[in-house]
Formats: structure tokens, C-alpha cells, sequence
């Protein structure tokens, strides 16, 4: 029963995805529910201590790795705020921006509380 009640959380997200235009990330693929760990779980906790739906008091930044909307916008092609949209969303968009560590400097703002766990430098 729990395996069927994934998949149709599955088809959910793709389709919330595909009507808003989610052209640049994609949902499908993997399994969505479950967030990355490694480097991308340290910024999640550096940046928003994992909350999704956080949002910066100072700033346009927000969701689990505080992308400001202009940056959501360019990486995503999605309007809106990352704290908008489901978590697999926000873990796709922040695969695409790392690119693999060449986009580490996108969260140099809190490098020192993630730095010493990546290996990249």
C-alpha cells in the first residue's frame, strides 16, 4: 500500500511541475520524496536547517537553500519564491546550480558552516 501512495505522490509533483511550466527542472526520475544527502544535506541545514518553506527576513531568499527568486527564476524558469514549491522541486534546482561542486560559490555566504564537509574546495 505505502508504495502505491509514493507513486501517485510521484505523478502529483510531475504534474504540479509540467503546469507550471517546470521546462529546466525536471521531477521525474529518481525518487523526488527523498531529499539529497551528502554535500547538499550540510547546506540545507547551514542555510535553512531544512526547512522548505523558509524565508529570509533580509532578503528574497527562501526555501531549503535560500535561493534568492532571481536565481529560482534563472536555474528553474518557475515563478515565485523556492519556498513555493515541493521539496523535490527545490533538491532538482539545487543539483542543476551546484553542477557537480562548479557552482559552490553560489553559497559562499555560508561556506564556513558547510566548507569542511566538501571535499571540492
Amino acid at each position: 500500500m505505502k508504495a502505491g501512495g509514493v507513486l501517485v505522490v510521484l505523478v502529483v509533483v510531475a504534474v504540479m511541475s509540467s503546469q507550471k511550466g517546470d521546462r529546466a527542472v525536471s521531477t521525474s526520475g529518481g525518487t523526488p520524496s527523498t531529499a539529497p544527502g551528502g554535500i547538499a544535506a550540510h547546506i540545507r541545514r547551514c542555510e535553512s536547517s531544512n526547512n522548505y518553506r523558509a524565508q529570509n527576513s533580509h532578503s528574497t531568499a527562501s526555501g531549503a537553500y535560500q535561493f534568492i527568486n532571481g536565481t529560482w527564476r534563472g536555474v528553474t524558469g518557475l515563478p515565485g519564491s523556492a519556498k513555493d514549491y515541493p521539496p523535490a522541486v527545490q533538491d532538482r534546482a539545487f543539483v542543476k546550480l551546484w553542477a557537480g561542486g562548479r557552482g559552490a560559490h553560489n553559497w559562499n555566504a555560508s561556506r564556513s558552516c558547510w566548507g569542511r564537509y566538501w571535499r571540492g574546495r
